[in-house]
């Protein structure tokens, strides 16, 4: 299993609940075709209300892995809900080959240090 970390370097450090990339020229482009080669999304809640927000629901053949301390019951497919990074990893492992950690900066800090991240994107 690969993990791709998909950051800016603003990002690093930054728990307030906002993308700061957000605006950038060309991010949500790149953003969606990175997502999009990987098909997997480790992100914590609060990333994963922001983007449901953003997108106006969930981003199209992508798994959301969502590591939360929260109870909730997933009625999608698509949308899996976990309590700790092994778990996400484990469910990630299930699914595919490749998964992006999107954030926020706790969620990043957890998986950055793995030996399984090859790439970093900075958008």
């Amino acid at each position: 299993m690969d993990l791709w970390i998909v950051a800016t370097p603003e990002c690093v450090g930054r728990s307030n609940g906002e993308l700061p990339w957000e605006g950038l020229p060309g991010y949500e482009t790149r953003f969606e075709e990175i997502t999009r080669e990987a098909g997997i999304m480790i992100v914590g809640f609060n990333t994963y209300v922001f983007l449901f927000r953003h997108y106006k629901g969930l981003l199209p053949n992508r798994r959301y892995i969502v590591l939360t301390q929260k109870h909730i019951p997933s009625g999608c497919k698509m949308l899996e809900f976990v309590n700790s990074p092994q778990e996400a990893l484990d469910a990630a492992a299930r699914h595919g080959k490749c998964a992006c950690v999107i954030g926020g900066k706790q969620v990043i800090e957890l998986f950055s240090p793995l030996p399984t991240v090859t790439k970093v994107f900075l958008l």
